[in-house]
């Protein structure tokens, strides 16, 4: 029996760097990518605002807020 101790995905494949992580991973001059993009930055937004109202609502009935982060 072959034992794979130790082994993962990169030591057998190699690693590679994640995909860019929000706007920056779409290209504009693709046709029909600045659509998306712009769905992608208003997304980030709005997660961005319900953090804030979630850390609001926190303080507002006095939960720790560390752990909101």
């Amino acid at each position: 029996m072959t034992d794979f101790t130790g082994m993962d995905a990169d030591s057998m494949f190699g690693s590679v760097d994640p995909p860019p992580k929000g706007p920056a991973r779409l290209l504009a001059s693709d046709p029909g990518n600045a659509r998306l993009q712009s769905l992608v930055i208003e997304n980030e937004r709005l997660k961005a605002r319900i953090r804030e109202l979630n850390r609001l609502l926190a303080r507002a009935e006095g939960r720790d807020l560390s752990r909101l982060s």
